[in-house]
């Protein structure tokens, strides 16, 4: 009953066929081309529907994150997304200055993760609960350092009893509102689209740091989509490691295909200055445009 529901739903709206002329199977995000206000608020209800339908974290979860607001004040983080510009980063003068490293997803995949130690890792994708081989390197570095891992709420709900419970942990609030709010407190549902760099940096500045510096948020990962001869819209990853997910097919992630996926790239540039504090970006030729930029910075090589 419901499905032919929802197909009389798509057929009446004029979305029932994907971009590829395919039996559509999700509504997807990012309205366009089309453009017109209806998509935008049935996009925009999409989030809210998914919100509501989510599991909410509970008090005891957040409770070690709460006591954290503003305990780094007078200290300086250095926030590593995995983009190319990762390279560039002068790994013994790092080491030496000490600051708090904040690392995400494949991290300890990179060159970088041979020389510096961690202070928070934090992961959000659930690939990296599901499969095994993208977890054990993380599981490795955790036996020779001891890092906090940064979780999103919802793993006690879908993995209750996985292992990675078993280390030093925090929860944040992965709930996502990013059409209807501009949070970045991560003790509520987010008002950014869900890239676990942004989380690292929502939760670096909740802690107060004094000065927070960032590097690999390169914002290019629109580098690795291709298409095949069949008009699949592929993702590989774009990073300064080897992605070992490999491709994946995101035909049906957007309405529209590449179209909207480049307006879902829009809104991630975007969702940047909805984040406010001392950020320094030291990628000078970074996309990034919403944090000032320094040049000649002692942690980056000439």
């Amino acid at each position: 009953m419901w499905r032919f529901l929802y197909r009389a739903f798509l057929r009446a709206c004029g979305i029932k066929l994907d971009f590829r002329q395919n039996p559509r199977t999700k509504i997807g995000v990012c309205p366009y081309p089309r453009r017109s206000p209806f998509f935008l608020m049935l996009i925009n209800f999409q989030q809210l529907a998914r919100y509501f339908n989510s599991p909410r974290p509970t008090k005891n979860q957040l409770l070690g994150t709460k006591k954290l607001k503003n305990s780094k004040i007078g200290k300086t983080a250095l926030v590593l997304g995995g983009g190319p510009s990762l390279s560039r980063l002068n790994l013994d003068r790092v080491k030496s200055d000490n600051p708090d490293i904040w690392v995400v997803n494949g991290f300890a995949l990179s060159d970088a993760a041979k020389v510096l130690a961690p202070k928070y890792y934090v992961l959000s994708d659930i690939f990296y609960f599901n499969r095994e081989y993208l977890l054990e390197p993380i599981i490795k570095s955790l036996d020779v350092q001891a890092f906090t891992l940064v979780l999103p709420h919802w793993i006690t709900k879908n993995f209750p009893k996985h292992d990675i419970l078993n280390f030093q942990h925090l929860f944040f609030d992965d709930r996502e509102l990013s059409a209807w709010s501009g949070n970045t407190s991560p003790l509520k549902p987010r008002g950014y689209l869900s890239l676990t760099l942004y989380k690292s940096l929502a939760l670096a500045v909740f802690m107060g740091y004094e000065k927070i510096y960032i590097l690999g948020a390169d914002n290019t990962e629109f580098l690795g989509y291709t298409s095949d001869i069949s008009n699949r819209f592929l993702f590989g990853g774009f990073y300064d490691y080897e992605d070992p997910v490999g491709q994946l097919d995101v035909s049906s992630d957007f309405l529209d295909g590449p179209a909207g996926a480049f307006i879902d790239v829009a809104h991630a540039l975007a969702d940047l200055y909805k984040f406010k504090g001392p950020i320094v970006n030291l990628d000078s030729k970074s996309l990034t445009t919403a944090f000032p930029k320094v040049e000649n910075h002692p942690w980056i090589l000439t």
